[in-house]
């Protein structure tokens, strides 16, 4: 009756997710957040009875819920059209910092490009602007479909793939870490089945998967002292997105000095290696505008920003972000900093939680959080006791209630509900632990 469960479960979680990347997109917020509820209550009820089958069958299960979204074409996020545009460009012989969109579509070797028209004319007006801003292994998963394919949707199944397989090359790091900090493998059962990571890389393509699979690599590396395989795969996972160096102040309290110091060396000459791959000098202040233009006029689910916003607001004349935003940077640097050397780390477990609390300042403190942001601490999370973050994963999907309503006050009320939950949730998720274990003793009897 046990396996009946389980199988029932994962057939709950699956059609959530179908209906979900099938049939939703960002238009329809009641469709998206009802199927991901449905997918994410069979997510937890199958984390409770995670006993009902054995590790190595959840695994099997988890992997055809990964290939739900293989066929689909993303409605929650239109980014992966300037992925097959960035690749498609290599595969012309036009280097993809080179010219903007708009500067592409004069030139006469691709105005008579059919599939080149058709991923134009879907890509955002912003990014047909702008430079491309996605660094060198983000470029490697986009020119392998062009060179195979110049179709949508093969191309996306073909990108799908790289994702997949560079996630379960992750995952069988993130088991050995757990193995090495004393948890129960089956812990992993919270990363495979959370619909957020399925719908967030598998469907939407967002790179952040793959990121996070380089960096427990370099981590599992760096905690069993090979510096320089360490050094290389977190170099890695800097050239996909840069993130991963706001990690970097912890490790000081985890090594020794000297030791420290050359990590950082080792981790800043394979990522500026890497990146130079494709960001030659001559395109790099193309690259940068993007990046600048990024940091400085986007805005989107931002907690403690909106919260200076609101104050400074009546005494400015201009935008609040203007003040407001340099404020967050500074003192999102100092929380980072706080917590990265308040005391000494004597274990790797602890690095793997500091990591996480570092991420977590990182993103509050943050002008965008978009729902994949919140991948990395979510997969440091496995490592502590706190479900804060984990809670986090089903909260931030309100965000993409800000395109079906078109009022201001809609979002600021649904960022007020989703940061006033996560505040309870981070305050008390050693208790929502505490539950979740009593809970599946007593599915388990």
């Amino acid at each position: 009756m046990r396996s009946v469960r389980a199988y029932l479960l994962w057939s709950i979680l699956i059609l959530g997710i179908f209906l979900l990347v099938y049939f939703s997109d960002q238009s329809n917020f009641p469709l998206t957040i009802g199927t991901f509820s449905l997918s994410f209550f069979a997510y937890v009820l199958i984390y409770l009875t995670r006993n009902d089958l054995s590790l190595k069958y959840w695994e099997y299960l988890a992997f055809i819920a990964f290939l739900i979204p293989i066929f689909s074409t993303p409605t929650l996020s239109p980014d992966f059209y300037r992925f097959l545009w960035d690749g498609e460009l290599t595969t012309l012989g036009i280097h993809p910092y080179a010219y903007t969109p708009d500067q592409i579509m004069e030139l006469d070797l691709v105005k008579g490009n059919s599939y080149m028209q058709e991923l134009y004319s879907n890509i955002t007006e912003l990014s047909r602007r702008h430079y491309s801003p996605y660094p060198t292994i983000n470029q490697v998963y986009f020119i392998i479909p062009a060179w195979l394919t110049d179709s949508i949707l093969p191309a996306l199944i073909i990108m799908r793939m790289l994702i997949l397989a560079t996630m379960i090359i992750g995952y069988r790091f993130i088991k050995k870490l757990l193995v090495q900090t004393s948890i129960q493998p089956t812990k992993a059962l919270l990363l495979l089945f959370n619909p957020f990571l399925i719908v967030e890389v598998m469907d939407n393509l967002h790179f952040e998967g793959v990121m996070m699979a380089w960096l427990v690599i370099g981590i599992y590396y760096l905690f069993n002292q090979q510096w320089i395989k360490a050094s290389f795969f977190w170099g890695i996972a800097v050239a996909v997105k840069l993130t991963p160096l706001i990690l970097l102040p912890a490790l000081l309290r985890y090594l020794k000095l000297k030791r420290t110091i050359i990590v950082y060396l080792l981790i800043s000459f394979f990522s500026v290696a890497i990146t130079m791959i494709m960001l030659w000098p001559s395109y790099a202040s193309n690259v940068f505008r993007s990046i600048r233009l990024y940091f400085n006029n986007f805005e989107f689910n931002s907690s403690i920003l909106q919260f200076f916003e609101w104050i400074i607001e009546p005494f400015t004349e201009y935008g609040p972000i203007v003040f407001a935003g340099p404020i967050t940077v500074v003192l999102g640097t100092i929380g980072i900093l706080i917590i990265a050397w308040r005391k000494p780390i004597d274990s790797p477990i602890q690095v793997l939680i500091r990591f996480m609390w570092i991420y977590v300042v990182y993103l509050l403190f943050a002008t965008t959080v978009h729902p994949w942001y919140i991948i990395l601490p979510l997969i440091f999370s496995l490592f502590s006791t706190n479900r804060g973050v984990l809670a986090w994963s089903f909260l931030i999907m309100l965000s993409y209630g800000f395109y079906h309503w078109e009022g201001k006050w809609v979002s600021n009320l649904l960022v007020s509900l989703e940061y006033l939950l996560l505040a309870v949730c981070l305050l008390f998720g050693k208790k929502i632990d505490h539950q979740l274990k009593k809970f599946s003793k007593r599915f388990s009897a």
